[in-house]
């Protein structure tokens, strides 16, 4: 079968149409073979359905032109052959009668077109048009089709399933396949907080020829930054007090799986450097030892954060960076692509509903329009909540609109003892506040302002524009 890749939203077929002529005729078949090489198609040629058959076994064929008269069997008996053994290649009939009876048979039997002698060439190149779009589309269909399977069947068990339909996320799925085949590759996801990164992560990994080894997440934001450095690389008995054992770092427990890293641009400049040198050697030394271990793991990370940003700040290495991201996949919020919204509320409806043990069936109309028009800053996360939260709050066996409690739950700066409260009580008041409070005690950083304030840069960036 042709080889197709994913290009701007449409499949493109990487060589030429293969096309077999089966017909008893020598003029007749001469003639279309002749058409078909002026049109740089690639042409092979039988005159019984014995060659046909062995043609088949030998070349990889996209489109047959069958003659209904044959000898050996009639061209309707080899067209069911060919479509139970080869069903991916499309038949186009030829007849020189014109019986109705054989045209129906012949589309009911799997037949893409059908066409009456003598053949106008014009009208054969018509079809052959048709009939590489209706190709494309099916093998589109079949590729998209497969992707989610393939991301979605080994994870369903552990941690849930990818859910959508969106073109932002079909491109996703497909680098994330990609990302998967090439099985030593580091990749770097990026994208807002709650957007699913960690799901794609799993989904490369279980999707690759690794997926029998472990695959280990660490947060690099929610380990104390004296001890990440133990949890990456591991330790010796005595290497410092407290250390009563050898432990095994992330690497270590990772080998042959892979290590994700996830809020990688938390990550301490000095354990920078160091994760730089294992990637490069592929070694590592465990805290209080000498002894170098060679390791095999694959790499992905994952960030929230501007990079970018973070390099000029000179708070992220350059050469770290480009380590990481020999390809990189944006996974993007639930903003850029509101039609998955409806199958991710109809998915959470019904697991929260079968775990608070209700018979809730659907959102309402409204209840739907009213997260639909939502932005979801927290997005997949916060989406994930405001369902439990409904289900918890329904009653009826459809989420209403009542149900749908969504607000403003970012932290905001506390009020401090001694401060009348009647007079700063307003949440928009208070938020700027915090912002500005967060940005002065950081030389207005933002990227430091948005950590200490407990939302994203993106987040900050987009309440500044609002101010």
């Amino acid at each position: 079968m042709r080889i197709y890749i994913y290009l701007s939203g449409e499949f493109t077929m990487l060589q030429k149409l293969n096309i077999l002529v089966v017909d008893d005729e020598k003029i007749i078949r001469n003639e279309i073979v002749e058409f078909l090489e002026d049109e740089l198609y690639s042409v092979f040629e039988a005159d019984k359905p014995s060659a046909c058959m062995k043609i088949l076994e030998e070349k990889n064929i996209d489109i047959i032109f069958l003659d209904i008269n044959l000898p050996e069997m009639s061209g309707l008996e080899l067209l069911k052959i060919i479509k139970d053994k080869y069903n991916y290649i499309e038949v186009i009939m030829m007849t020189g009668h014109g019986d109705v009876d054989k045209v129906i048979q012949a589309m009911r039997f799997g037949s893409m077109d059908f066409f009456y002698k003598p053949l106008r060439l014009i009208e054969m190149q018509a079809a052959i048009e048709r009939t590489k779009k209706y190709i494309s589309l099916k093998n589109q269909l079949s590729v998209m089709s497969k992707n989610f399977l393939i991301l979605s069947g080994e994870l369903q068990n552990s941690m849930g399933i990818i859910i959508g339909k969106s073109k932002v996320l079909s491109n996703v799925l497909e680098l994330s396949i990609q990302a998967a085949m090439a099985n030593d590759t580091s990749v770097l996801i990026t994208g807002p907080s709650g957007s699913g990164k960690e799901l794609i992560a799993r989904a490369i990994h279980f999707a690759s020829a690794r997926k029998k080894n472990y695959f280990y997440p660490l947060n690099c934001s929610a380990i104390p930054d004296n001890l990440l450095e133990s949890e990456l690389f591991g330790y010796k008995r005595g290497a410092f007090t407290g250390a009563s054992e050898d432990r095994k770092g992330c690497f270590e427990a990772a080998d042959n799986g892979t290590l994700f890293l996830d809020e990688i641009g938390d990550m301490p400049l000095n354990l920078q450097a160091k994760l730089l040198r294992t990637l490069e050697d592929k070694t590592i030394k465990k805290i209080g030892s000498n002894s170098i271990i060679e390791l095999n793991v694959r790499i992905i990370s994952a960030t929230n954060r501007n990079i970018s940003e973070l390099i000029r700040l000179e708070k992220f290495r350059l050469d770290l960076y480009y380590r990481l991201n020999t390809l990189e996949i944006f996974v993007p919020g639930l903003n850029e692509r509101r039609e998955d919204i409806p199958l991710l509320v109809e998915h959470y409806i019904h697991y929260f509903s079968v775990k608070q043990n209700k018979t809730i069936s659907a959102a309402t109309d409204l209840a739907m329009d009213k997260l639909v028009n939502y932005d979801f800053p927290g997005n997949i996360r916060e989406l994930k909540n405001i369902i439990e939260r409904a289900v918890i709050l329904c009653k009826e066996n459809k989420i209403d609109e009542k149900h749908i409690q969504i607000g403003n739950i970012e932290p905001i700066a506390a009020i401090k003892p001694g401060e009348n409260k009647t007079e700063i009580l307003n949440l928009k008041e208070l938020e700027k506040m915090a912002i500005t409070e967060a940005l002065k005690k950081n030389d207005n950083n933002k990227i430091d302002a948005a950590k200490l304030l407990g939302i994203s840069y993106f987040s900050l960036c987009r309440k500044l524009k609002k101010k």
